[in-house]
């Protein structure tokens, strides 16, 4: 369907994208002088100059990934339009902790476009300026959050901006929306055409003459022209004409759009140059940089991000995208583009690819695996994977004594800022107990030497105090290629924060000089979850686990304490993955309040899910099914739960039959013929009013 070619580009667009994000999130919204006097020119990443992480939960990411899914999560539907994407808005976004800035109605574009959402002002009258006006509704957001509707649509224009616009219309409106309109297209034509004058050229006949994007568009290109050498004496014509004077709001679209102009042209057909000058400038850079890095990896290519300074290695290709949804936060550029080209794949009425979770099908990709430093072989040990084809593990002189760790990451570790405003990073880990990982693995080393592989994975409890769990050691001998499977220990109420390997000499005597090539690495069974809540209040790193839009929550005395402070409102508190299907579980509550409160199961996201609901005034037991266009109840029956009393629900659960039970009475047997996605999913809870505790969850395969 699509060349590698063309994959590799939608790859380097999503490397581009983060590499941007990452690169001016740190110093964003800083004036271009104090940047300046901080760091001087921007021409690396300057994260721990100001005490800051490299990869971080940020908008331009989590928004610009997730609102393009909403293709997915609406099946690719005949109709899909703006209603739908501000549908996929409430099922994913946690007001107040993720994805956006939670500024409030009026002052925050996309907070007062949820907030319309919410009251039933569905898209695109959610973001329209006559229900917002001009000011609100014409502030950067829509830009940013576009680019991968080009990624989808490679050489595809038309499509991308009628998809584009689609989007930015569910938080935005006019120049916003021409805005978001360019960046598509020129994302859709990079693939193709590497000059930016003609980019521009024709992205241009995609909006209106008399908009002021289209001014700022011209007046950057004629400022160029006459002075192509000083970016520094644009951006002051830029400032004066275009300035953030001239617009309203906290973060005006038109300005940063000149901007992103100003750094395609002047850095021309250098990303690095192009970096250096987005983010020196200042403004909003990590928007702004985001923008130009995924037009640039596409129109320039893979190689071009290492040229001039290596923008891509401290990244390997980490990604988090923390959500309300079911989907793995964790994540990396790898799996972000297989999910992309898939996606595009299914636009255009093809089979779509299907790879492993870590495929390392694209140059130098790395999907968040690093070595262990400080560990007693790593500086004789380094990484590659120069063809695409598997990640390549090198090592030179590798005695019996010595032995070298390479991990990546399948959670937030202990040490993330997981509650850092405004974008909190939360989300279950990838990774569990009982799920059986299949690593495919190929050696060439000296003949008849030996190198052993053994895999693990690292686990914290509520405290943090780590605790390691490794599997059966594989030996290798010269060149063979081997399928190694782990199956994953129980590691109890343990967050599985890494996946990793060992990698060591078996026999004494000399050094083994090779390589081991990672072909693949892959888990989908159902997983085997024993989660208790502890005794003592947890970290904050071990709470983020759960996907959570509780008001407030205490764990002590082995409960969770949930509270929901707004009458009538569901609020969740769920934990796992998608790879749950087919499972019998527990699930131990206690519910404080006369109000509803229930179970839930195959949850996908907060408008997505099935719910076991009891109703207190109706001391009724409800089977809810709750998809995008509201809920339909399956089974009902009489039933009556007191306040203060604990209850055990016992879930029987298949693709078809439900068998549902509390304390040992049975509420449910039921065939669902139509499960349709949500037949695979989160468990947990979710309570209306009031207050529920919550004592454990168990999970177990059916």
């Amino acid at each position: 369907m699509f060349d590698q070619y063309t994959k590799e580009k939608i790859y380097a667009g999503v490397l581009g994208k983060i590499i941007g994000v990452y690169a001016g999130r740190p110093f964003e919204n800083w004036s271009h002088e104090k940047i300046e006097q901080t760091f001087g020119e921007v021409n690396r990443y300057v994260h721990q100059q100001v005490n800051e992480p490299l990869v971080v939960a940020d908008d331009d990411v989590t928004g610009t990934s997730m609102f393009l899914k909403s293709l997915r999560d609406h099946e690719f539907r005949d109709d899909f339009c703006s209603k739908h994407i501000g549908q996929s808005w409430l099922d994913i976004l946690i007001e107040n902790k993720t994805v956006f800035w939670w500024g409030g109605y009026d002052m925050s574009t996309e907070h007062t476009a949820y907030l319309n959402l919410k009251r039933g002002i569905e898209a695109p009258y959610s973001g329209s300026i006559e229900q917002n006006g001009h000011t609100v509704a014409e502030q950067i957001g829509a830009q940013i959050f576009i680019d991968y509707w080009g990624l989808i649509n490679p050489n595809c224009p038309d499509r991308a901006v009628e998809l584009a616009k689609l989007s930015a219309k569910v938080g935005h409106d006019g120049e916003a929306v021409y805005g978001a309109t360019i960046i598509a297209a020129l994302v859709s034509m990079a693939f193709d055409i590497r000059c930016i004058d003609t980019l521009l050229d024709r992205a241009l006949g995609y909006i209106s003459d008399d908009c002021e994007i289209s001014r700022v568009i011209t007046n950057v290109r004629a400022w160029h022209q006459e002075n192509p050498d000083d970016w520094r004496w644009a951006f002051a014509q830029l400032k004066e004409v275009h300035g953030y004077h001239k617009y309203g709001g906290q973060c005006h679209i038109v300005p940063n759009h000149g901007l992103i102009i100003l750094s395609l042209l002047y850095g021309g057909d250098s990303f690095h140059k192009s970096m250096v000058i987005v983010n020196t400038l200042g403004w909003d850079t990590d928007c702004n940089a985001a923008n130009v890095g995924c037009i640039n990896a596409v129109r320039l290519g893979l190689d071009n991000l290492s040229a001039g300074y290596d923008w891509r290695s401290p990244v390997a290709d980490r990604i988090y995208l923390p959500t309300a949804s079911s989907c793995d936060h964790v994540t990396d550029a790898v799996q972000e583009a297989n999910a992309l080209i898939s996606i595009a794949q299914t636009l255009v009425g093809g089979k779509p690819d299907i790879q492993p979770r870590f495929s390392f099908n694209f140059r130098g990709a790395r999907q968040g695996f690093e070595v262990a430093r400080g560990q007693d072989y790593s500086d004789r040990v380094y990484l590659s994977n120069h063809e695409g084809d598997g990640l390549n593990i090198h090592f030179t002189g590798l005695v019996n004594s010595l032995r070298a760790q390479f991990k990546t990451p399948t959670h937030t570790g202990e040490n993330e800022p997981v509650q850092r405003f405004p974008y909190h990073l939360l989300g279950s880990p990838t990774l569990y107990s009982g799920q059986e990982v299949k690593i495919t693995i190929a050696s060439t080393i000296n003949a008849e030497k030996q190198v052993r592989v053994m895999p693990f994975v690292i686990a914290y409890d509520h405290n943090g105090k780590e605790s390691e769990f490794t599997g059966d050691a594989v030996d290798f001998c010269g060149s063979q290629e081997k399928i190694i499977r782990f199956a994953v220990p129980d590691v109890g109420s343990r967050q599985i924060a890494y996946l990793g390997f060992y990698l060591s000499n078996p026999v004494e005597g000399d050094g083994v000089d090779g390589q081991i090539k990672i072909a693949a690495i892959d888990w989908n069974n159902t997983p085997t979850i024993s989660m208790k809540m502890p005794e003592t209040p947890p970290g904050k790193w071990w709470m983020s686990s759960f996907i959570n839009n509780m008001s407030h929550e205490m764990v002590f005395n082995g409960a969770a304490k949930l509270m929901n402070n707004t009458e009538g409102e569901k609020r969740v508190f769920v934990y796992g993955s998608e790879d749950i299907r087919n499972f019998s579980a527990r699930v131990e509550v206690t519910p404080l309040s006369n109000h509803p409160w229930g179970i839930l199961f195959n949850y996908r996201g907060l408008l997505r899910h099935i719910e076991v609901r009891y109703e207190p005034d109706l001391r009724l037991m409800k089977l809810v099914r709750n998809h995008f266009d509201g809920e339909q109840v399956l089974a009902k029956m009489d039933f009556e739960c007191r306040r203060g009393a604990t209850y055990e629900f016992s879930l029987d659960i298949t693709d078809r039959n439900y068998q549902i039970s509390a304390n040992g009475h049975r509420l449910f047997d039921i065939r669902v013929d139509d499960a349709g996605q949500l037949d695979r999913g989160c468990i947990g809870v979710c309570n209306y009013f009031g207050a529920l505790m919550l004592h454990s969850i168990d999970v177990r395969p059916f």
